[in-house]
């Protein structure tokens, strides 16, 4: 065995004796360090979980996906021909209420849709067994036709041709953002609309732009409209959806943000305690080895290693603690934790260094005193 290795298994060995023989006040210690270690991870997975849910609800909008919708209808011809300088890919849509049922003689008002081919693209279908064309439907999964071979509309038989599966916005829900405003939306081909309504004009439609939405391009639009005598409209963007996310989690990023620097500056007290404490109840030991010649040096190295000692099991205990308590959590609400390990580790880096420092600072104090007078202090 090296002199090196000898030495790192005599400050081990020595360290956790030393540990052993103040288990008291190190349990309470490390009982308390650890829950703080816990509150830091939980409260900082909950907070990015809740952003990273949040980013991948926005991306059902769509970045290059504008969305208007017409109070007072327009025929297709006229929004191409304004628009046809921005994007040649547009999708219309016509919206009306029509009862629906399994049987001709039964059934509920419920929206019905015309769309064309390029606005199933844009949509989440998940098959598609025939054309697009004639009196066929495309209903939502979740909804009571989600199953079903066909449909009636007015009494109209429509054969189901497709399934389009609904995404998940439970954030998005809780803010009032949700695109899916009805679960029994039935989807038709926009000419068999046209016939079912004896019209040819159009409530909205979608432009498929180059490039990601900006505020500057939604103002184009909108420009473009009035121009055109369109004033009664909607626009509807993932800016709307990303701008109202951004202002919840900047609100929500403070509360979290002041709860993550309590936790840490709790744990940074409590190791400063700690390290006060170590040094007066074991004064006459470490006055008894500086008069038996125990360089400072070799004491506070010793110290150091009991410190990181301590912290190691305090991060073994809180990351388990930390794990089973976000999977308890995850399958009582059934949601997805995400945990961000940089700013983990950067809080956990903290409380090391602050525990480091500690143990550097009340060691010079204590050195600079008299071992004598200590020892004697003590037992007075």
């Amino acid at each position: 065995m090296s002199c090196k290795t000898e030495t790192v298994y005599y400050y081990l060995t020595e360290a956790l004796l030393n540990i052993f023989e103040n288990k008291k006040q190190n349990l309470a210690f490390m009982l308390f360090l650890s829950l703080s270690f816990v509150g830091i991870i939980i409260t900082d997975s909950l907070i990015y979980s809740v952003s990273l849910k949040a980013e991948n609800e926005l991306q059902v909008y769509g970045d290059k996906v504008m969305h208007v919708k017409l109070n007072q209808p327009k025929t297709t011809e006229k929004i191409m021909r304004i628009f046809e300088t921005i994007s040649n890919d547009i999708s219309f849509s016509k919206q009306s209420f029509f009862y629906v049922g399994s049987s001709p003689f039964s059934g509920d008002s419920l929206p019905v849709t015309g769309i064309d081919e390029l606005g199933l693209g844009m949509s989440n279908i998940k098959f598609l067994d025939d054309k697009f064309y004639g009196n066929v439907a495309i209903v939502n999964d979740i909804g009571i036709f989600g199953k079903s071979k066909q449909v009636f509309i007015n009494g109209i038989p429509f054969k189901v041709i497709g399934v389009i599966y609904t995404s998940n916005t439970d954030f998005l829900d809780s803010l009032g953002l949700s695109s899916n405003l009805y679960n029994e939306q039935i989807y038709v081909p926009l000419k068999t609309m046209f016939r079912l309504k004896m019209s040819n004009e159009i409530d909205s439609f979608k432009l498929l732009l180059n490039k990601n939405i900006t505020f500057e391009s939604i103002n184009e639009v909108r420009e473009i409209l009035y121009n055109n005598k369109i004033r009664d409209f909607n626009i509807i963007t993932s800016l709307n959806a990303k701008e109202t996310v951004e202002r919840v989690l900047k609100r929500f990023s403070l509360l979290t943000n002041s709860v993550y620097i309590i936790l840490t500056f709790s744990a940074v007290v409590t190791c400063f305690m700690l390290s006060k404490r170590n040094f007066y109840s074991r004064s006459t030991e470490i006055a008894l080895k500086i008069i038996h010649g125990v360089k400072q040096g070799e004491i506070i190295l010793m110290v150091l290693t009991e410190s990181f000692i301590i912290l190691f099991i305090c991060l073994v205990l809180s990351i388990s603690s930390g794990y089973t308590a976000m999977y308890v959590i995850t399958k009582i609400l059934d949601v997805d934790i995400s945990i961000r390990m940089t700013m983990i580790t950067i809080s956990l880096s903290t409380i090391l260094i602050a525990f480091i420092i500690s143990n550097v600072i009340f060691g010079k104090l204590f050195f600079n005193m008299n071992p004598v007078n200590v020892i004697k202090g003590r037992i007075e």
